[in-house]
């Protein structure tokens, strides 16, 4: 089973490839990494260097593949930080090259813009993108924010984020997977799980601590039990609880930088500290 993971990739630090590859390997499955962006360090840890890479270079690496005869192989695609609404082009030409010889392959597509509190951090040209793009996604993994740029709509709440989730079922999107939406109390905060049958919820204590790279671990680990389990529920639960548990950790060990430790911390990739529950928020009639 492979998955390839289009997105950012650091030198130092724990996001986008950097984070998603070792994770997905050390569970057993087969990445391909396609960086969209080569840096030395994530920009919110200050100065860096690098560049994005240009779309053509992307695309000689997709038809590389191509090439290879590997894409029966391929049961997933993510779609994380792109730089660019050019090289969002190329992924989802990726994917649709992909579904030729994988028609079952699912799309998981993170619409990384920014984060509250901080606001966007991408052009508008790929805000636009991402406002069509989503469609062509099987699952979409956005944040709360996200949710928020994509409809239009302030999430403040678990009602709120369920409302916005459903209008984005279309297209091809059967499920949409939102993190950090502001709890039923002010020290929880919420993951949700919306498709068409119902909303699934699950509520985690919130830590001091907001790592980098935590939204493309969700998503790969998201990805991965799903095509594990056939269960998005017990994938959703299984994700947050690894996530949760990574970021405690980080806490606990300062000398990570913030980052999440994956690598000292390891064993939690397959057996997280806590195991919390994804309960059903809305069902049946009720999301109709």
């Amino acid at each position: 089973m492979a998955i390839l993971s289009f997105q950012s990739h650091v030198a130092t630090g724990r996001v986008g490839n950097a984070i998603v590859a070792f994770a997905l390997q050390r569970l057993g499955i087969e990445v391909w990494p396609i960086h969209t962006v080569l840096f030395s360090n994530h920009p919110g840890h200050g100065p860096f260097r690098g560049k994005r890479r240009a779309p053509k270079d992307l695309t000689e690496i997709i038809l590389g593949l191509e090439d290879h005869g590997v894409f029966s192989r391929c049961k997933a695609v993510l779609g994380g930080y792109l730089g660019s609404a050019a090289s969002g082009a190329v992924l989802l030409d990726a994917v649709s090259r992909i579904r030729t010889k994988s028609p079952d392959v699912d799309f998981f597509l993170d619409p990384v813009m920014g984060d509250e509190g901080k606001g966007l951090y991408v052009p508008d040209e790929l805000v636009e993108f991402y406002r069509h793009a989503t469609e062509e996604a099987d699952v979409i993994a956005p944040n709360a924010f996200e949710l928020g740029v994509l409809t239009d709509r302030k999430i403040a709440s678990p009602a709120d984020g369920f409302e916005a989730a459903r209008t984005l079922l279309r297209g091809r999107t059967r499920t949409v997977l939102v993190t950090s939406v502001p709890g039923f109390e002010p020290d929880v905060l919420v993951t949700l799980s919306v498709d068409a049958r119902e909303a699934r919820a699950v509520v985690t204590p919130k830590l001091a601590l907001d790592p980098k790279g935590a939204g493309d671990l969700f998503m790969a680990l998201a990805a991965a039990h799903t095509l594990r389990t056939g269960n998005p529920a017990v994938a959703v639960q299984m994700a947050v609880s690894t996530v949760w548990s990574l970021t405690e950790a980080a806490i606990e060990s300062p000398d990570e930088g913030g980052d999440l430790p994956i690598v000292t911390r390891q064993s939690l990739l397959r057996d997280p500290m806590v195991s919390f529950k994804c309960d059903v928020f809305v069902a049946g009639d009720d999301v109709a």
